[in-house]
């Protein structure tokens, strides 16, 4: 194989996966069944690609990169059931394809979370994404209450989706070699806080596992005035169910302590002290 190391525009985050061992262990994760829908973020020169295009009876690739959008629609002009769009996934409008779709991708390291982020917004119309993302990434998304790596991005996907650690990668399968490691790891969308499932939220009901702190000193640090999705209140509206007044919308504290952000700050409000 030639050392050369490939066209690649670094402000993309474009690193390539060589490895072919790899890409088995990733179609493993995914367990496609032929009659899945598959969209791949970010194919680059297609080794993934390829493999998917025999497992699965329609595949949609997003590339943002004109030269390999061009290059993998030339490939593939012979294969009906395989899609190259050229296209910014963190901006694509996903109900333009079918649902329900698996997310197989190798996600560029600069642009990773803005992706993700973007796809949970269409959550109803994924069955699951197994992803590769940077291994402290990873592990931040995985992190539990109270360890060192938990924190908002913790909070955000925990309470959107299930996720499970598949396996880790290591930087010598790419090109160019990145500074550090991967993991691949699966997510399951979930519908957050179905109403049928609420009975009550009182003062003693603990602070969910949604709830980003509204502490600016240490944004890890379990504390009793929270914020709480917008989509949370709407849950509750209209049922006879009640939140605890410590937990608060962006909204809320945006609207009482003129913060813009909505999400704390120097104006943010501490939670209740008790004396000792």
């Amino acid at each position: 194989m030639s050392k050369k190391i490939p066209y690649h525009r670094k402000r993309l985050g474009q690193i390539f996966l060589r490895d072919a061992l790899v890409v088995e262990r990733i179609l493993q994760s995914a367990s496609l069944a032929p009659d899945e829908l598959v969209l791949e973020v970010g194919p680059g020169r297609g080794i993934l690609t390829a493999a998917l295009a025999q497992r699965t009876h329609a595949l949609y690739a997003i590339e943002v990169d004109a030269h390999y959008a061009r290059t993998l629609q030339q490939h593939f002009a012979s294969a009906t059931h395989v899609h190259v769009i050229e296209a910014d996934a963190r901006f694509y409008d996903y109900e333009l394809l079918p649902q329900p779709l698996v997310v197989v991708a190798n996600l560029p390291y600069s642009m990773g979370m803005a992706i993700l982020q973007r796809l949970l917004t269409f959550r109803q119309r994924l069955s699951r994404l197994v992803i590769m993302l940077q291994k402290e990434v990873a592990a931040r998304l995985l992190a539990q209450p109270n360890s060192s790596a938990y924190g908002a991005l913790s909070v955000f996907f925990q309470y959107y989706t299930r996720m499970t650690h598949n396996f880790d990668v290591s930087r010598h399968a790419f090109t160019p070699m990145p500074a550090v490691d991967s993991s691949v790891i699966t997510l399951r969308p979930e519908q957050p806080w179905p109403v049928s499932s609420l009975t009550s939220l009182s003062m003693s009901t603990p602070a969910p596992r949604n709830c980003l702190c509204t502490n600016s000193s240490n944004s890890r640090r379990p504390y009793r005035a929270c914020v709480v999705p917008t989509e949370m209140r709407q849950l509750t509206a209209g049922t006879g169910l009640t939140l605890n007044s410590s937990f608060r919308t962006p909204a809320d504290l945006k609207a009482s302590r003129g913060d813009p952000s909505g999400y704390g700050g120097q104006n943010c409000p501490r939670g209740p002290r008790t004396s000792k």
